[in-house]
């Protein structure tokens, strides 16, 4: 396993601090319940940083003068829809999550993942999340593709995520079971791989759980991270990939889609709306057995560009 670390420490940081005392007083007071807290914390933190971190999306939806910022004008989610959504996604993290969330006590026992005392320092939680997003996003990017390329896989787990064309924060999690946990593999390897503590864990699983939210959340709003990093791809990129069911497979960042040609169908689209010329070239996208998307739904492509995408 590999360690992270700097050879520096914070003067305010958690290792010896009083919170780690009030940590550990906490696990003495319930000895021998441990594996059901750890259980119980991680899956209620979830559900709760998934709904909380929804509201500030939601209040930009409500907001007449953001609107402005909505990639896709005019197509705002109705309560109908709402509601369905949130059904689904509170199924599938009963019934898909929860289930991947019981064997982290085995990694406890393993002795992959600490749970007590000394707590991860700030700078190794940091540093964590930094390599869990990137291992996250290969494995998001490989696996997303293939299911796209393979029309069982897509009618069997994708299908689903992908009726919403428009999409809105509250779907990032609109999945079946299936698509739950293959793809939720991706973002258990990082602190598996890195020995990490339960407390880098939980900060890794929310910071993950805002990246989805953001995006699909629809809006390309001034401070959206994809304005301020740029090999980061967010909301703008991942609304063409819900409009058009085909390229911008990674998750969060924007390497492996250069690397292997599937955002040229992307690239061209951002062109055209510049007003500039297109590149020569036909688009080096994979084959897809993904359902067309209907034409209100959709971005002016045009049918010779889908056609050499298919």
């Amino acid at each position: 396993m590999v360690h992270l670390d700097l050879p520096f420490s914070l003067p305010w940081d958690l290792p010896g601090s009083q919170l780690e005392k009030y940590y550990m007083d906490f696990f003495h007071s319930v000895e021998g319940y441990h594996g059901i807290i750890i259980i119980a914390v991680t899956f209620c933190a979830h559900v709760l940083a998934y709904q909380l971190l929804n509201l500030p999306y939601l209040l930009v939806e409500m907001t007449p003068s953001l609107q402005k910022y909505k990639i896709q004008q005019g197509r705002i989610p109705d309560s109908k829809m709402r509601s369905r959504c949130l059904k689904q996604v509170l199924w599938q993290q009963f019934t898909g999550q929860l289930p991947l969330i019981l064997w982290v006590p085995f990694f406890f026992e393993k002795g992959e993942v600490e749970y007590l005392a000394p707590l991860p320092s700030i700078k190794t939680i940091v540093l964590t999340c930094i390599f869990s997003i990137i291992i996250e996003d290969t494995w998001h990017y490989w696996i997303h593709r293939t299911i796209h390329a393979v029309a069982a896989l897509y009618q069997f787990i994708h299908k689903m995520h992908h009726e919403h064309y428009y999409p809105f924060a509250l779907t990032a999690e609109y999945a079946t079971v299936t698509e739950t946990v293959t793809l939720g593999l991706g973002t258990m390897f990082g602190p598996i791989i890195f020995h990490s503590h339960w407390v880098t864990m939980l900060v890794w699983m929310s910071f993950r759980v805002w990246q989805s939210l953001d995006a699909h959340c629809g809006y390309d709003m001034p401070w959206s991270p994809h304005n301020v990093i740029p090999f980061w791809g967010g909301t703008k990129y991942h609304d063409f990939h819900h409009s058009n069911v085909l390229g911008n497979y990674s998750s969060t960042f924007i390497w492996w889609d250069w690397l292997c040609g599937t955002d040229q169908l992307y690239k061209k689209s951002l062109l055209k709306k510049a007003g500039k010329p297109a590149k020569g070239g036909s688009p080096k996208v994979s084959p897809t057995n993904s359902p067309k998307v209907s034409p209100t739904n959709s971005p002016k492509i045009s049918p010779r560009d889908k056609a050499k995408a298919q």
